[in-house]
Formats: structure tokens, C-alpha cells, sequence
């Protein structure tokens, strides 16, 4: 990076003392001006390709030359010229053609010129094969918005505008893969010879070779100075999920909710007995059975150690695959199925008489439910979903779940109602949090029940998977819980539970009656300043602190108060920003050169999802998820509301489509929003 500024450096020098043209011609200064910010690399004679493999000096040797007009060589030759036409000045003009100069590649507010020949004698210019041609003849027209990507010379897709104004452009290509030395180029669509020159950015080296593996985003730049590809690695060529001999990349992620960075593979068809691990390539670490999270090591009936502390697999199945989830160095293999169709009522059965209903709830797939719930499953990074995804988005997301008191001996799978084949049995059990030897597989692989107690059953057709949870409540006439953990309470006199406690930012709590049924609050209260808002039944926590949550049995009223909230960090002032919402909307915002304090995009089309829904988030500068802390200016409040989003929020814009500005303050991360039309 520093010998390309010190490149850039040297060109604004050598071209502030010449009017001379590039190409060795003269040159108004208007044209000169032009071909100065053009010519942002060198060009190589061998495929008149530029490249930014030569070293300083060089650099500023061939700019010299060039401005100068003529080489030495040509120099001679032209005073050899002047004496003979001196000598006999009736006799033919010879023309002095010189060395090929190789021209340069167009940029993006530049024209480029083809290779040519010019005689200094008489002006004249020449295309390569000396015939005679003109200045105009020989231009490269510059780049419009529409280039084109192209991989080892064959061209695979299009750039996506991501932002353009006077003086800047950029473009995107998300999530190809690619291979390590596979050579990139851009070119003007539909015609791979009209090439465009770039300076190499990151992951792509001075032959214009691609230096790592895997799904990738492809980044274009356009400044004066001309174009800059780069290439943002979503994986880690060097961390790889190995399945006997053979190797899949991990792919690099950040939880939305939460910005805990991970790396998955998705959903990999494993057969009984493959070995599995992950190896870390750099550090020569491989990772296995040992290094299995806690929640998954239950599942003895599917996997198992292998002699070299492989995870050997004793099912065929796909299996979903995470490692590293927040810096934890631990591998989580979770198995999914394919979508069960049709399902209309789901029932637990037992070998014996009893039958039990479970409850379902729908969310669409614009819902927030929806997005929290699916963000693994429906991400992008995620192998082998399709079928997964697919139904998703016909059917949304149903969740079947209910409560069930179940006795000791119990025999129990899922049926759909009247029907006598089994829907689910404990094959689709995909996360069982029971104490040890409470439940087991049967011989015929029904859940068998060794423990009596309360359970609770979640099914998911989209994965036809099978939940099943034990539940923590004892004793108390309700109780709260927090994450996974569960804390009893006992009503007061006027039937009132109260529960007081520190709760970090982000985290969420809900109320179940004595039966273990959720509680949806009917009415509730959050005291004056309470950083605190609710969702249906959830209570979530917007910054840290300790609260006071009072529930009424009778009336179902919500009391919230804050006790103390802990001091936060000042934020950093940032420095940029994207905009993303509805209607593939995607869109940087800019420095206010009215407001320094302020990043704006004005006018800017918003248009409805297939649900009829218009929102907007604001993400990171470098797109690596949503930006936390932006909260909406009161006077947006009659066009715009914000929904959480995890730590970070969604604005709907309830003026609906139409025109609209925005304006973020860069301290506060307060977020105006105008509806221009």
C-alpha cells in the first residue's frame, strides 16, 4: 500500500511539470489533464495490461520519458532526420515511428488510449501496425456505471452500484467463489477485450492473481485516480471442516444480534461412519470430538469418539456445522431434516391412550420472530438450505410447542391428527435439555420418558425438527425466566409477583403461570426513563442495569421500574455508514459538508417488500452487520417507528413508499428521517 501511494504521489508530480501528452504527442492542457489522472498504473508491454509490479523509481522513469515525449533513441533518429532533410530538402518525409508506445487503460471518469506509434517529424499518429490513424481513432472510451467481472478472462456477472456522486463511485459483487491464483479483470460487459485498468487492493497481488479461497465480495472503487478492486474473504481458505480427505471452508460471520463473530459451513450429508474435525491450516491445530459444545454432546445416538478424537458419525443425516462462535474455539453439529409438508395439526402420542395437542403460532417472514429465530438456517453463508429456505418463504414460520406433564414409562412421537404413521419420532430430536437419562431412545425409536415431569415440546415442520426441553419451575404460584434459566415466584397479598434483579443490555425476560403457560401482559407501565420495551409477551432491556418487574396474576398489568442503570462507555463518533431496506435498497451515506457532525443521503426511492412493508436499517461502514445505537429523531416519529433488532433497530416508514432523505448524527447516532414525496 505505501509504494502505491508513493506511485500515486510521484504521477501528481511528474504531471504538474508537463504539458506534454503521455503517449508522446503534444497535447492541449485540457488533454493532458485528462490522461494525467487516467494513467493511474503502469502498462505492461507483453499484454498491454496494467500492472503495479515495478518499483518506485521505475514508476517515475517511465512517467518521465513519457512526458517528455521521446525517448533517446527517438531523439537521434530525429536529428538524423533534420540533417538529411537539410541536405536535400526536396526529398520524401520519412516517418519516424519510434518504440510502440503501449497506451493505457481506460478509468472510470478517463479515457484510455489503444497502442499507437507517433512521428515527431510531422505529428502524425499510427495504430500498431503502423497505419496511419488519428488521436480520436485511438481513444478507449471511459467506464459507465454497467462493468463487468471477470475471472481467468471469461466474464461471470455484473457490479452492482452501490454509490456514485462527483468525484467517487463504488460497486459490489457479493459472496462469488473464487479460487487462489485465478486471475480478475473488469471489462466493459459483453466484451471481454475492453478491458479497464485497476490498482490491485487487498487479496489480489501485482500479476493480478487472487491470493485466497472462497466466497468472497468483490469491491470496485472510481476516483480521478482511477479504479481499485479489492476482495473482502467471508472465510478463512485456511480453516476448513474436514470430512475424511476431504475439505470444506469455513465462512465467516457475525451474528446480527448479538455481533459475535463465527464461521460456518451449513448443512453437510454425512454418512455412518465418516470422520469429521476441524484444522486450523496456519496454526497446525485440528479440533474434535473433545472440542464439541456442551449443548450438543448429548447426542451420543448420532456421533461419537473416534480413536484420533474424530467426530465419527453413527447416522446418515445432514448435519449442520458452526465453530467458533464468539471466540470459543468450539465445533456445534446440529441435525436437520427436510421440510415436512402439509402439516396441519401435530400431536404427541403415546404407546398407550394419551394424546396431546400442540398449540401453533405463525410468523411471517418479514416479522421479527421470524428473522431472530431463522437467522442461521435462512443465512446466506449457509450450505444445502435451499429446500429449507424455500419453504420458508411460502409458508413462513410455524412453530408448534406446548407444555406437557408426562409420567415415568411414557413411549411418546409425533403423528399429524388421524393418522397412524409417525410425522417426527426421536431421530428428530435436535436439542434435548433434560437432566441425564430423562429421556431416551426406545429400540423402535420412540422418545422414551424415564423421569416424570413437566416437558416442554417445540416442533418445526420447516426442518421437521423435534425440541424438547424440561421444565425448570418449582414450587411458586409463577415464575419468571431469564435466558434459559428459570426463577419461582410467590404472589403477595393483592396477587402481585415481584422480581428484581440486574439484567445485562439485550437481555430479555418472560413471565409463565404456575401451569407453565407463557404470559402475555394485558397492559403495561415503564416508569418515566426506563430504558425497557416490550414485544407480545417479551420484556427486553435496553441498556444494563438493575430492574423491578411487578406482575398482577389477576389483571395481567406490568409494572417496570428502573433501580439503577450502569454507566455506559461514550461512543465512538463514526465515520461513515450504508443504508439497507426494502426493495433491494442499498445506499452510503455521505459527509454533510453543511453539518460535519452529520452523514446524509437525500432523496433516496423507497419501495415495499412483497408484504407490503418499508423499512430501513443502518449498517456498518464495512458492512459487517447492523450498526448498534441508532435511535430515531422525535421529529421522524409520525413517519417512522423503531423496532428492536436484537441490540440494534429496524425503522419502518409508515408514510409508506415514496421519496425520502436521511440524515445520522455521527456522535449520537440519532437518525432523522424527511418523506420528500
Amino acid at each position: 500500500m505505501k509504494t502505491k501511494l508513493l506511485m500515486i504521489l510521484g504521477l501528481s508530480l511528474a504531471m504538474s511539470i508537463t504539458a506534454c501528452d503521455l503517449g508522446g504527442g503534444p497535447a492541449s492542457k485540457s488533454s493532458s489533464q485528462e490522461q494525467q489522472n487516467s494513467t493511474s498504473e503502469e502498462v505492461s508491454s507483453s499484454n498491454n495490461e496494467i500492472t503495479s509490479s515495478q518499483n518506485t523509481s521505475s514508476f517515475f522513469s517511465s512517467i518521465i520519458n513519457s512526458s517528455q515525449g521521446i525517448s533517446s533513441s527517438q531523439i537521434n533518429s530525429s536529428n538524423e532526420q533534420k540533417s538529411s532533410s537539410q541536405v536535400s530538402s526536396s526529398s520524401a518525409h520519412v516517418h519516424t515511428y519510434g518504440d510502440l508506445n503501449n497506451g493505457y487503460l481506460p478509468s472510470y471518469f478517463y479515457d484510455g488510449m489503444k497502442p499507437y506509434y507517433y512521428c515527431i517529424e510531422c505529428g502524425q499518429y499510427f495504430d500498431s501496425n503502423k497505419n496511419p490513424t488519428t488521436q480520436d481513432a485511438l481513444k478507449l472510451e471511459k467506464a459507465n456505471d454497467s462493468i463487468a467481472l471477470l475471472l481467468d478472462g471469461n466474464e461471470k456477472e455484473t457490479f452492482t452500484l452501490v454509490e456514485k456522486d462527483e468525484n467517487h463511485a463504488s460497486w459490489k459483487i457479493t459472496n462469488r467463489g473464487v479460487s487462489e491464483g485465478s486471475v480478475v479483470s473488469i471489462a466493459k460487459p459483453g466484451d471481454t477485450t475492453y478491458k479497464y485498468g485497476f490498482y490491485a487492493g487487498d487479496n489480489i497481488d501485482s500479476d493480478n492473481k487472487i491470493t485466497i479461497d472462497g466466497r468472497v465480495d468483490f469491491l470496485l472503487t472510481a476516483t480521478p485516480n482511477g479504479f481499485t478492486l479489492s476482495i473482502n474473504s467471508h472465510g478463512n481458505a485456511t480453516l476448513v471442516v474436514k470430512v475424511n480427505d476431504d475439505e470444506y471452508q469455513l465462512n465467516k460471520v457475525t451474528y446480527a444480534e448479538n455481533d459475535k463473530e463465527t464461521y460456518i459451513y451449513g448443512y453437510h450429508y454425512f454418512n455412518v461412519g465418516d470422520k469429521m474435525t476441524v484444522v486450523d491450516k496456519v496454526n497446525n491445530v485440528i479440533y474434535g470430538f473433545d472440542d464439541l459444545e456442551v449443548d450438543v454432546l448429548w447426542n451420543v445416538y448420532d456421533f461419537e469418539k473416534g480413536t484420533n478424537n474424530e467426530i465419527v458419525f453413527k447416522t446418515q443425516a445432514r448435519f449442520g456445522i458452526e465453530f467458533d462462535r464468539g471466540g470459543d474455539k468450539k465445533i456445534s453439529v446440529t441435525k436437520t431434516f427436510a421440510p415436512a409438508e402439509d402439516v396441519s395439526t401435530v400431536r404427541v402420542m403415546s404407546k398407550g391412550v394419551k394424546q396431546y395437542t400442540l398449540d401453533s403460532t405463525t410468523y411471517s417472514n418479514n416479522s421479527l420472530e421470524y428473522e431472530a429465530f431463522t437467522w442461521y438456517i435462512t443465512h446466506e453463508k449457509v450450505i444445502n438450505n435451499e429446500d429449507i429456505t424455500q419453504f420458508l418463504a411460502t409458508n413462513g414460520l410455524t412453530i408448534y410447542y406446548e407444555s406437557i406433564e408426562l409420567e415415568a414409562g411414557d413411549n411418546i412421537r409425533l403423528h399429524q391428527k388421524n393418522t397412524i404413521i409417525p410425522l417426527a419420532t426421536f431421530s428428530n430430536v435436535v436439542d434435548l435439555r433434560v437432566p441425564e437419562g430423562a429421556i431416551t431412545r426406545s429400540n423402535d425409536d420412540y422418545i422414551m420418558v424415564n423421569q416424570s415431569g413437566r416437558y416442554e415440546i417445540g416442533y418445526l415442520p420447516c426442518c421437521n425438527s423435534i425440541y424438547l426441553y424440561s421444565s425448570s419451575v418449582v414450587g411458586g404460584d409463577a415464575c419468571v425466566m431469564v435466558g434459559f434459566n428459570s426463577y419461582p415466584l410467590t404472589k403477595d397479598a393483592n396477587n402481585n409477583v415481584t422480581y428484581t434483579a440486574h439484567f445485562e443490555k439485550n437481555q430479555y425476560a418472560v413471565f409463565k403461570d404456575s401451569s407453565n403457560q407463557l404470559i402475555t401482559p394485558n397492559h403495561v407501565v415503564i416508569s418515566l426513563g426506563t430504558p425497557v420495551h416490550t414485544s407480545s409477551y417479551m420484556i427486553y432491556f435496553d441498556k444494563a442495569g438493575t430492574f423491578t418487574l411487578t406482575l398482577n396474576l389477576d389483571t395481567k398489568n406490568l409494572n417496570v421500574n428502573a433501580v439503577s442503570i450502569d454507566p455506559e462507555e461514550t461512543p465512538t463518533e463514526i465515520t461513515g455508514a450504508y443504508l439497507m431496506g426494502s426493495g433491494q435498497m442499498s445506499t452510503k451515506l455521505i459527509s454533510n459538508p453543511a453539518y460535519p457532525d452529520e452523514l446524509v443521503k437525500e432523496n433516496v426511492e423507497m419501495k415495499a417488500t412483497s408484504g407490503g412493508t418499508v423499512y430501513v436499517t443502518v449498517y456498518k461502514e464495512d458492512l459487517s452487520g447492523i450498526l448498534d445505537g441508532v435511535t430515531l429523531s422525535p421529529d421522524s416519529e409520525d413517519i417512522a417507528i423503531s423496532v428492536a433488532v436484537g441490540s440494534a433497530s429496524m425503522f419502518y416508514l409508515t408514510a409508506g413508499p415514496g421519496t425520502y432523505s436521511f440524515y445520522l448524527n455521527k456522535k449520537t447516532l440519532v437518525l432523522r428521517i424527511v418523506k420528500v414525496s
